[in-house]
């Protein structure tokens, strides 16, 4: 049994299929325990489907947190990427919103813009400089485990230019980290230096 997602086009014919990729599994001690694997297999091939419109990348709920995912869509000709979410076990809780902002990182990491949709999650557009426009209520907060309905256009570039994080990926940022952690191990081995000089003979 997989977690799948079909596309159709407007006349109603099966394009694709997306069987989701990265199954969510958190087990909290003395916590919130649930596995999606003991259930669910997890597919094998990430799916671009390819609209009359363009090159579409589809991600399954928390698949949008992995960032190494979504890159690969990217290189893989992705124009734009769907979301498509259930956050209904995280209800009354913070959660959903949340997991609404990281659909932002991927659109900036990514330079794609996203749709995202939430049967009860938070649902809305991203467009790759990461400025989002949510489905709201009456308090202008994103509507979540509430009916309602939105329409919009976001732009997906003929021919977009990789950006950087999908190219370079996490290489930068383990670099700076390991120069960091250098520069922390050199100041210590300097002080102790000047602590063993300064002792009495």
């Amino acid at each position: 049994v997989y977690n799948t997602s079909f596309s159709f086009d407007r006349k109603g014919n099966l394009i694709d299929r997306h069987r989701k990729v990265h199954l969510f599994d958190i087990d909290v001690e003395g916590g919130i325990r649930f596995m999606e694997s003991d259930t669910l297999t997890a597919g094998q091939d990430m799916t671009v489907i390819d609209t009359e419109y363009c090159q579409i990348g589809v991600a399954i709920c928390y698949e949008d947190t992995d960032s190494a995912l979504m890159r690969a869509y990217a290189r893989m000709g992705a124009r734009f990427l769907c979301f498509i979410t259930n956050d209904s076990w995280f209800s009354d809780s913070v959660e959903a919103e949340a997991h609404a902002w990281q659909a932002t990182v991927r659109a900036v990491e990514t330079g794609l813009a996203v749709a995202r949709v939430g049967n009860s999650g938070v649902t809305g557009t991203i467009a790759p400089d990461g400025s989002a426009s949510w489905l709201v209520g009456t308090d202008l907060r994103p509507l979540v485990d509430a009916r309602g309905a939105m329409a919009d256009r976001v732009a997906a570039p003929a021919s977009p230019r990789l950006a950087p994080y999908v190219v370079l990926g996490d290489r930068p940022l383990k670099t700076i980290f390991a120069l960091l952690i250098l520069a922390m191990i050199m100041v210590k081995y300097k002080h102790e230096r000047e602590r063993r000089r300064r002792l009495p003979v």
